[in-house]
């Protein structure tokens, strides 16, 4: 799958990234188009502070074990879709996928806020109403977070659904 669709193994894996903002924001055409932004968002500062902690020594004992959680996810996402892109590239929203992904976004604001902390984004660039706007918009994720996995634990669709098919197959009697 790889050497056969790399485009479709990428799409894959930014919408792997990007699956919690595909429930937040309704799920169809504008839940995969946000997704996707949001994957590709995810996987540049990923890189992002690879690099920028990899010339740095302080890098493995402080954020080494955050990043590497986050590495471990991205092969797992890159595997998943070696297998998984037959069905299609949105597979990687199936909803038993999104508990690595929103741990490894929890990696990235956890290493974001400490890099904020660290004073490495205090530049005119970044000032104090830029600081405000990213922690306003990292708890508004926080508490979005919070209340689908809420939402996840009455929602018993799937597990009605699989009743509902075993019903079925014993009232027609399959074997």
């Amino acid at each position: 799958a790889v050497l056969d669709n790399p485009f479709g193994i990428l799409q894959y894996v930014f919408l792997y990234f990007g699956g919690p903002f595909y429930y937040f924001f309704g799920k169809g055409d504008t839940g995969i188009l946000v997704s996707s932004i949001m994957g590709a968002v995810f996987i540049v500062t990923s890189l992002y502070y690879v690099f920028i902690y990899l010339k740095n020594s302080k890098f493995i004992n402080t954020y080494g074990w955050l990043l590497s959680f986050i590495a471990y996810v991205g092969a797992t996402a890159f595997v998943t879709a070696g297998g998984r892109l037959i069905f299609g590239a949105t597979q990687a929203l199936s909803s038993r996928y999104m508990t690595p992904v929103i741990f490894a976004w929890i990696c990235i604001i956890i290493i974001t806020i400490f890099h904020i902390y660290e004073g490495k984004l205090s530049t005119s660039k970044f000032n104090k109403t830029s600081k405000k706007l990213f922690f306003f918009f990292i708890n508004l994720l926080i508490l979005l977070i919070f209340v689908f996995q809420f939402r996840s634990l009455s929602n018993n669709s799937d597990v009605n659904f699989e009743k509902d098919v075993a019903a079925l197959s014993i009232k027609m009697k399959v074997k």
